[in-house]
């Protein structure tokens, strides 16, 4: 009978677990997928500022073969290409402009723009390479003024694709982040939750009173999973076998890092446990840790006495150093 308590607790235990494992599982795919859909959109717009930059050398190029051309006829092929490349450009921008995201409209209306000045250009530069002169196409178009024209247009295109390129960066970086919080979100939940309530149904707090236990991460899942643990308590005659009391009696005997990644969490811990409870964690060297643990509890405006307790007072008694 013993065995099957103890294994009828670990499931039960198991079970709350795996419940709030599942919804912290499935709030990241659902934040993954949103993340890869930003990737492929941001992908997207990367391979168009790729294709205009190849769309507008291919003008400037068969410019330049208008301007070398002996005669109209000649440059008839070049001028037909530039008109050609010219629709291309415009037919992109068409397709491009529904995935510009709100934050790149304006550097969007900027290409829009100075392509209608590098179109009406380079028009002009066509239509009088075979209607009047190679040369006079090579007059209005290879000076200052069209470079400068052609200029501000790869001008307004280079900081749309920058900018393009640090989104894309920002996600990548985003995603990492994701991975590297979930993963340990995931694990702290099963572990911190999981081994609270194996200390509790296995009836090791209940044989070793004075023992204290501090939960990393803010405790895991386990400030959550109490009020279930309770209801077993109630529900199943084999967890009220397994100890003598409900589990959120135990919960004095443990503390709870302050690595919870939300002030309205820590706030919950507090008033719900007590700031007795919170003892002062980072995780440091590790990346995913709080960077200013000090500053996390400062922000919850707690007074004075709370706030000491929290920042080394809980910390000092839990390791017998106070006086």
């Amino acid at each position: 009978m013993r065995i099957r308590t103890k294994l009828f607790a670990l499931v039960g235990a198991l079970s709350f677990v795996t419940v709030i494992t599942s919804a912290v599982g499935i709030s990241t795919v659902r934040t993954y997928d949103a993340a890869v859909h930003d990737v492929k959109a941001a992908s997207i717009r990367a391979l168009y500022s790729e294709r205009l930059n190849r769309l507008v050398t291919a003008v400037v190029m068969d410019a330049r073969g208008v301007y070398a051309a002996k005669d109209t006829g000649a440059a008839k092929q070049f001028s037909q290409g530039i008109l050609a490349r010219l629709t291309d450009i415009d037919t992109l921008l068409e397709q491009w402009q529904p995935l510009v995201p709100e934050a790149d409209k304006p550097l969007f209306d900027a290409v829009r723009s100075t392509s209608e000045s590098f179109k009406a250009f380079r028009t002009e530069t066509a239509r009088l390479g075979v209607e009047v002169s190679p040369q006079s196409a090579n007059e209005q178009g290879n000076n200052e003024a069209n470079r400068a024209n052609r200029k501000a247009f790869q001008e307004s295109i280079d900081a749309l694709t920058q900018h393009g390129s640090e989104a894309v960066e920002a996600v990548d970086r985003s995603m990492q982040s994701l991975y590297d919080d979930s993963f340990i979100l995931l694990v702290s939940l099963a572990v911190g939750g999981l081994a609270a309530a194996l200390l509790i149904y296995g009836g090791v707090l209940e044989r070793h009173p004075a023992l204290r236990v501090v939960l990393y991460h803010g405790g895991g899942a386990f400030p959550s999973l109490v009020g279930r643990l309770d209801m077993g308590y109630r529900v199943y005659p084999e967890c009220q076998a397994a100890i003598p009391r409900p589990p959120s009696t135990y919960v004095n005997q443990f503390a709870f890092d302050i690595i919870a990644f939300r002030q309205d969490m820590l706030r919950y811990m507090i008033n719900t446990y007590g700031a007795e409870h919170l003892v002062v964690g980072s995780d440091y060297p590790l990346p995913a840790g709080l960077a200013h643990p000090v500053a996390e509890i400062k922000a919850l405006g707690l007074d004075s006495e709370t706030e000491n307790a929290v920042l080394g007072g809980n910390a000092s008694r839990l390791l017998r150093l106070a006086s």
